[in-house]
């Protein structure tokens, strides 16, 4: 260590520039004189017998009585008990500001905790509010339903979350076939499209309906990954067939020749928007159908996405 960084470093134990480096060159003879002592450390010779005696006081060296009083350095051992008293004083801070910190943690959980469970009765009541209103209306909606008039076939939704249940609805009454337009953008996010994924899914694997899918090929390697992924897993089953084309004219499904519901573009509205039409009609159906197998027809094997994504 540098004779500055140790002289600078006495200070921790209470010593002054001066008491250092006397100190430091009684540590260099076995005894000195007070003359010496300023000779060699540097120190005026008008204070060094203050600054001795202040090493006597402090413990850090003794006096040798003789004709010429000389001056020994004290076991550097010593300077751990001057050092003490200040060790003991930080590790009471620190001892104190880690109760600070457990009392603040503690208290701050406990704040949390009361909001969390005051949430929890907020979302329990407003649950518990939902199910009674919903359980009052829902007579009223099925009462409704059986007053069918022949010329109420059509119906507008233009809500996303009503178009995501009105298409888990269809799905889920399909007996035999299911013929789709598969294009984006898309009315809910890629959770809640697992909904109808997973509805599609099941029912393939039963083997109770069949499912012909064009698809819109997409325009960026990040949507034609996911595409091609999405094929695949049910690209073994004999009655999901797929296909895709550089372009579809319109979102649409048609379910047993009977209802097709499909998304007319608002050309008006700035922003996105959707506006869906379900036609329980069967010879719109059939009509729309006329359309799907021309488009059949020209479109390619999904495989072709493979090529497609290499290529970007």
């Amino acid at each position: 260590m540098k004779s500055k960084l140790v002289i600078k470093s006495f200070s921790d134990f209470g010593l002054s520039t001066y008491e250092a480096k006397s100190y430091l060159s009684l540590l260099k003879k076995d005894s000195l004189s007070a003359v010496e002592v300023a000779k060699i450390s540097g120190v005026p010779r008008g204070r060094v017998y203050e600054i001795l005696d202040n090493l006597l006081d402090k413990g850090l060296c003794n006096s040798i009585p003789g004709k010429v009083n000389k001056y020994r350095a004290a076991d550097p051992v010593v300077l751990r008990e001057k050092i003490e008293p200040k060790i003991r004083v930080v590790e009471s801070e620190i001892n104190r500001r880690r109760q600070e910190i457990d009392s603040e943690i503690d208290r701050r959980k406990q704040k949390l905790n009361s909001e969390i469970e005051q949430k929890k009765q907020e979302l329990n009541s407003i649950k518990k509010n939902t199910d009674e209103i919903i359980e009052s209306l829902v007579p009223l909606y099925k009462e409704s339903r059986g007053e069918n008039n022949p010329f109420e076939y059509i119906e507008i939704i233009k809500d996303p979350y009503q178009i995501h249940k009105k298409f888990i609805e269809l799905v889920g009454k399909v007996e035999k076939e299911m013929l789709a337009f598969d294009k984006p953008p898309y009315t809910v996010d890629k959770e809640t499209r697992k909904e109808q994924d997973t509805q599609q899914d099941e029912l393939l694997k039963a083997g109770k309906i069949r499912i012909k899918t064009i698809h819109e090929i997409p325009k960026t390697k990040e949507e034609l990954h996911l595409k091609l992924k999405f094929i695949r897993e049910t690209a073994d089953l004999d009655c999901d067939e797929n296909r895709v084309i550089a372009e579809l004219p319109i979102k649409m499904a048609i379910f047993d020749e009977k209802v097709a519901i499909f998304e007319l573009k608002d050309h008006v509205s700035i922003g996105e928007s959707f506006t869906f039409q379900v036609v329980e009609h069967s010879a719109l159906a059939k009509t729309l159908k006329i359309t799907f197998e021309t488009l059949w027809e020209k479109a390619e094997d999904y495989h072709i996405l493979e090529d497609l994504l290499e290529k970007m």
